[in-house]
């Protein structure tokens, strides 16, 4: 059992640690709010020996992305209603998903000093709020390329703008970050439905 909460202060109890959608809704009449989300007490992973630097990154990454709704839910889908099929209901918490995986950035980018790399690998507009529900399927659920904000766009393009051209120290040329988050965002097969 686990105890959920809504924003008018009811309280109630759903079963397991996945509990139905159906449970995440307030049973009081006259609220049907959903629960709050339950936050880690945490704000997400730490390594032992993460810098404050990074830390302090990641907390600003994760403060800032999570500003908004599940990207797949109705509230941030353009015609109002759930961006994928089943998605009707969000299971929080509510993730900072990089929309380009992280390792890729840091494999890229490990030759650049710490603030440069964290300015690339913690940059915001390179992120997409997810419900837990939401990230955990996201391989499957994908984020297409029409999807993708102009702003995360242009965020690829500056830090290639930047980087591309600088010699690595193993003189291996860097990859372009705008091309990974193309390939990581592919275009919606023809039948499926676009947002309007």
């Amino acid at each position: 059992m686990a105890k959920q909460r809504c924003a008018n202060g009811h309280s109630w109890e759903s079963r397991g640690l996945r509990p139905a959608p159906i449970e995440l809704r307030c049973p009081h009449r006259d609220c049907a709010l959903p629960a709050e989300p339950k936050l880690k007490q945490d704000g997400g992973f730490r390594a032992d020996n993460e810098s404050s630097l990074r830390r302090s990154a990641r907390d600003r990454f994760n403060a800032a992305v999570r500003a908004h709704g599940c990207f797949y839910s109705a509230y941030r889908s353009p015609d109002g209603k759930p961006r994928r099929e089943g998605h009707d209901v969000c299971v929080f918490p509510l993730d900072a998903h990089h929309l380009v995986e992280k390792q890729w950035i840091e494999t890229n980018y490990a030759d650049l000093d710490e603030a440069d790399l964290l300015a690339i690998l913690f940059d915001p507009r390179l992120g997409s709020p997810l419900c837990r529900l939401g990230h955990e399927g996201v391989k499957q659920l994908l984020i297409y390329w029409d999807e993708v904000s102009e702003d995360a766009k242009e965020a690829a393009r500056e830090h290639d703008v930047r980087w591309l051209d600088v010699p690595t120290a193993a003189g291996v040329p860097r990859k372009s970050l705008f091309a990974e988050l193309r390939r990581v965002c592919p275009d919606r097969n023809p039948t499926e439905r676009t947002p309007r």
